[in-house]
């Protein structure tokens, strides 16, 4: 995706990430760490690395 992250990857992808709320995920705005952040839906969590024009998900482990 071109133009989100900005050098330092601070710049969400706000389309994205309205899509994922609209979908019911929740972000968990106390756990974001600089440029990763997580959101959760049921049982599941995910992070969300962004880094400048890419950014990457994983499915978190339930006991980390």
């Amino acid at each position: 995706m071109k133009n989100i992250g900005g050098e330092l990857g601070l710049y969400p992808p706000e389309s994205y990430f309205n899509k994922l709320r609209d979908s019911g995920w929740v972000e968990l705005k106390d756990k974001r760490l600089g440029h990763v952040q997580f959101f959760e839906k049921e049982d599941t969590v995910i992070a969300i690395e962004i880094h400048e024009d890419t950014f990457s998900i994983y499915e978190m482990n339930k006991d980390a």
